[in-house]
């Protein structure tokens, strides 16, 4: 009740600031979640401003994917009318409940692709060894890092999605050599990489794959760099 209207507008900057004698984190800042990567994303997306074409969030530790997906869902709810999005930080203050609506929806979208991880793991898995499927599926299900982190609106969920999905269709161009495969796993393991760095190192499965093949030298450089790019 004794937080000024300027100080609200302003402790985002006023947090960062080195030997600054600020208020506890719960107390001045209570449209923040409690996990520490949750607020990039809803920052980074207050940073664009779609209506002029500006699309940077001004956040690089993680690529922009997730956060795009996150923008993208928080505008349909609003379309809705489930959620209030006002460029007054001011409103979220005075209001929380209504940015924890913010949290829960992107909350539900990671708990989304950690659902479809659980599908696609298993569905590769069969196609490893049958009988395989309900083993992976529990397995990973009950895997305490994966249960925890498919309940925050971070971006470590998702990579792994799209890291599966990759791995998904690229077996199926090794069973098949459908060019369909091929493109899908790529564009996947660049959603991936577009979602979190380290996915990046996952794409040399594709050369791998390719020598496996026992394609010429030639058609492995033609493939390999048309699904880079």
């Amino acid at each position: 009740g004794n937080i000024d209207e300027e100080y609200i507008k302003k402790s985002w900057k006023i947090s960062k600031i080195e030997n600054f004698k600020k208020m506890e984190r719960s107390r001045f800042n209570i449209i923040r979640s409690f996990h520490p990567d949750e607020e990039n994303i809803l920052k980074s997306i207050s940073n664009m401003n779609p209506s002029r074409f500006d699309f940077n969030p001004h956040f690089f530790e993680y690529p922009s994917f997730y956060i795009y997906l996150v923008a993208l869902t928080l505008k349909i709810f609003s379309i809705l009318k489930v959620i209030y999005i006002t460029s007054d930080i001011t409103f979220y203050f005075k209001n929380p409940s209504e940015i924890a609506k913010f949290y829960l929806i992107g909350r539900c979208l990671t708990l989304i692709f950690g659902i479809l991880t659980l599908f696609f793991l298993s569905r590769i898995s069969e196609k490893i060894k049958k009988g395989t499927y309900l083993m992976t599926f529990l397995i990973l299900l009950l895997n305490p890092l994966f249960a925890i982190n498919s309940h925050y609106m971070t971006v470590d969920i998702p990579m792994i999605f799209w890291m599966t999905l990759f791995l998904y269709f690229l077996i199926k161009y090794y069973e098949t050599s459908k060019p369909i495969f091929f493109y899908l796993s790529s564009i996947s393991i660049g959603f991936a990489t577009g979602t979190k760095y380290p996915a990046l190192i996952n794409w040399f499965l594709i050369p791998y794959v390719f020598i496996l093949l026992k394609y010429p030298l030639k058609e492995i450089f033609k493939k390999n760099l048309i699904s880079f790019l």
